[in-house]
């Protein structure tokens, strides 16, 4: 546990720009031999943050001040977030001209031509000629070095002209100058394998040739002088780099497959060439007045349902070579159709598109599933059941549903479809056939429910015979210990269940994904999450001392005090009280999203602090009846979640969430501590946020001993 708050002070003092203090604590870890993955992504920051001090005079100061603000921006996904801030300043001090500080950060960021570039120019003038040879023909393809900056090229040529004397670099397309130590009458180069071609003198003094595009590679260079005699050295040629003369723009960055991705190049300039992977494409622009237009076929492999297109292009004019790549997402028109279908409200044809691919693992179809799932889910759960033929198209609907939508998602509809089906036969009074009875008795058979009036209606139905009681009796219905009186505008569940031995009204969430956290910053409720909680009932009221003693089969308390909150409970008590009813104490992520909502509310009622009568329930003298502050009720019905009684939860984390997985279902209790959530009659206002969290290290049975202040609310999972 020492280690785990060490590395805890050394994350905050680093993120509170204190890179000293964060150094020292980091230092006594690795004394201790503890190595953690977020400790080596707090090493690499220090020494961006050691690299940044040095380059204060040598950046421009809006880039290093970027830099800088995102040096210390905790992000949840600090450690992809590293890597591309390395890269981002290896880059920012290579086009600084400060290549040699870029050398010792080029191994931490992620692009691997920048460590190899490190690699080769710290090594270069101890290679052997031979390697040197090597070397500068991986240059001249292209192959080692990425086109980055023209700083990089102009530092590998100058350091080649060191090593290598002898070595003659020919730009193109550029010029070249022989000088006026011998009268030239002509100049010729010739690629190997291909024609001589003269070039064309600039001037009239016959010194500086215009150098055409040539293809990167060896070339023989020769000089006529006004005699005739020929003098001949052999030449490399590099591409002359510009810098963004043009911009390629694309009409759309996302093409369904098969249409033409057309690409815009402003201004309209006039190009020698330009080329696409290689092939020239300079025939197909077209002329649009003050742009080039060019098109590109694309294309999916066969049932692919959408991918992501790059190509190279190379833009050659007079002056030099400007290169660059275009990237764009293809999706298949089946993924099109689907979305469109979506819009429509037409989520069956969204699963029809999305059958036609066996690639289902893809991240455009999980998105369409999830999306038209959950608006279908939406769409039933609104239907009204007010006559028997909207419930059976509800049934029909949901089976559906069932049929179309993967298995993951079949939860929801499931009740939504044993709902309508119930409610079907209580509003039936005739059956049309022996097969109509015996499907609607299989169907009530495979509840599992036991309930008198259950069995008084499979009865029924077995024998033919009248109803044992009138219909509207049977909307009130016993599950084991439970009863609960249907809810009209209940979706998949009922919307209050009522615990008979205790007398504690419980109130339905439904399942939902949220933020754990929502938008605080407070340290102790963040990194934020997303977690996915599965539907589940929650008591209305904190435990009374009437349910507790109902629930520990002892004598009720006096009147006055039956419907004041329980307290002064240990922890493993009501976790055991709980249990022995079936029950369980909350995670602190069930409590959360039962306070505030799918909305991130900052207090049940809203996100205003003030409400009517709100004050009661913070700074007053002594404990208040449940549910007497009526302003103090959450989004489902739950009642003095803010204020009253602080309430035991079981932990999903530790002191922080950093060590909440991201995108979990029903995170599991944390055993190592227990925490309270809400605040107390004694506490402040601000204690009552929805987000707010006082987590206890250690042994439940040890840190979570009996508090005046501090009670339970139960709830019910399945």
């Amino acid at each position: 546990m020492f280690e785990r708050a060490t590395e805890t002070q050394a994350l905050d003092a680093f993120y509170e720009e204190d890179p000293q203090r964060a150094a020292r604590l980091a230092e006594l870890l690795r004394a201790f031999d503890f190595e953690t993955e977020p400790l080596r992504d707090l090493s690499t920051r220090l020494r961006i943050h050691e690299a940044l001090l040095g380059l204060v005079d040598v950046l421009p100061e809006s880039a290093h001040g970027e830099l800088r603000r995102r040096l210390f921006t905790r992000n949840p996904l600090v450690r992809r977030a590293t890597a591309p801030l390395a890269t981002d300043v290896v880059l920012a001090t290579i086009e600084s001209g400060a290549l040699d500080a870029a050398l010792g950060l080029a191994p931490m960021a992620d692009a691997p031509e920048l460590a190899a570039l490190a690699r080769s120019l710290s090594q270069l003038a101890d290679l052997p000629e031979a390697t040197l040879r090597e070397l500068e023909a991986s240059v001249l393809a292209d192959v080692r070095l990425p086109m980055t900056s023209r700083r990089i090229r102009d530092e590998v040529e100058h350091r080649l002209a060191l090593c290598l004397p002898d070595s003659t670099m020919l730009r193109s397309p550029g010029q070249l100058s022989v000088g006026a130590a011998h009268e030239v009458s002509r100049v010729s180069v010739q690629p190997r394998g291909d024609a001589s071609l003269d070039l064309e003198p600039l001037g009239r003094g016959g010194e500086v040739y215009r150098v055409p595009f040539l293809e990167t590679g060896p070339v023989t260079l020769t000089l006529w002088d006004s005699f005739g005699v020929a003098t001949s050295r052999p030449f490399t040629v590099v591409h002359s780099m510009l810098r963004n003369p043009a911009e390629v723009t694309l009409r759309s960055a996302r093409v369904v497959e098969g249409d033409p991705a057309v690409l815009a190049i402003r201004p309209r300039l006039a190009f020698d060439r330009v080329t696409v992977e290689g092939v020239d494409r300079t025939g197909e622009l077209v002329d649009r007045g003050d742009h080039w237009v060019l098109e590109l076929v694309t294309s999916l492999e066969p049932g692919q349902p959408a991918a992501t297109r790059q190509w190279n292009m190379r833009l050659l004019m007079r002056e030099g070579v400007q290169k660059l790549k275009v990237t764009l997402t293809v999706v298949a028109p089946e993924i099109v159709e689907a979305e469109e279908a979506l819009q429509r409200g037409q989520y069956e044809r969204v699963f029809d598109q999305l059958d036609k691919f066996a690639q289902r693992d893809h991240d455009a179809l999980r998105h369409l599933e999830h999306e038209a799932g959950a608006r279908w889910i939406e769409q039933l759960q609104a239907a009204e059941l007010k006559s028997r033929a909207e419930a059976d198209a509800l049934v029909t609907e949901c089976g559906r549903y069932l049929a179309k939508v993967p298995a993951a998602l079949h939860q929801d509809a499931a009740a939504i479809r044993d709902r309508a089906w119930i409610r079907r036969i209580e509003m039936t009074s005739t059956w049309d056939s022996v097969d109509a009875l015996r499907h609607d008795l299989v169907f009530l058979q495979d509840l599992g429910e036991t309930g008198e009036l259950q069995r008084k209606m499979i009865a029924w139905l077995a024998g033919a015979a009248e109803w044992a009681e009138p219909i509207v009796e049977h909307m009130e219905r016993r599950l084991g210990d439970w009863s609960t009186v249907r809810d009209r505008s209940s979706s998949t569940c009922p919307a209050v269940l009522v615990h008979r031995r205790t007398g504690l009204e419980f109130v339905y969430v439904p399942a939902r994904s949220f933020g754990i956290g929502g938008r605080s910053r407070s340290p102790r409720e963040t990194p934020h999450r997303y977690v996915t909680i599965r539907g589940f009932y929650v008591s209305r009221t904190e435990c009374t001392r009437a349910a507790w003693a109902a629930g520990r089969r002892e004598p009720p308390p006096p009147v006055r005090q039956a419907r004041l909150p329980e307290t002064n409970v240990p922890f493993v008590e009501a976790a055991a009280w709980c249990h022995a009813l079936g029950l369980d104490l909350p995670t602190e992520a069930q409590w959360e999203l039962a306070a505030a909502g799918v909305g991130a509310r900052e207090y049940p009622w809203g996100d205003e602090k003030c409400q009517p009568n709100v004050k009661r329930a913070f700074r007053s003298s002594k404990l208040a009846e449940v549910g007497s502050v009526d302003c103090d009720r959450s989004p489902y019905g739950a009642m003095d979640m803010a204020g009253n009684v602080r309430e035991w939860c079981y932990p999903v984390s530790n002191a922080t969430y950093r060590i909440l997985p991201e995108d979990v279902q029903d995170p599991p209790a944390w055993l190592g501590g227990i925490i309270v959530r809400g605040a107390s009659w004694q506490n402040p206002q601000k204690d009552g946020r929805t987000h707010h969290r006082v987590f206890t290290p250690g042994s439940p049975t040890e840190v979570g001993s009996a508090d005046p202040t501090v009670g339970f609310r139960p709830v019910l999972t399945r």
